[in-house]
């Protein structure tokens, strides 16, 4: 995955001369947020068909647009 973007800011950061350490302490955090998202997600009650399609656009719509 040569694009991932994730990799890619890594080596980016890294190469303007962010320490290693650094990197994979923001990494670690950036991780555990993303874990505990995914878990207060699981835990949480579904979504209703209507609160779905009721977000779909800025507007609160969900008619298709072209």
């Amino acid at each position: 995955m040569q694009r991932d973007p994730v990799k890619r800011y890594r080596e980016r950061l890294l190469t303007s001369g962010i320490p290693e350490a650094e990197v994979n302490e923001i990494e670690t955090r950036a991780q555990q947020k993303v874990d505990a998202a995914t878990d207060e997600a699981r835990r949480g009650d579904p979504a209703r068909v209507d609160e779905i399609e009721r977000q779909v656009w800025r507007d609160g719509g969900a008619a298709w647009r072209n």
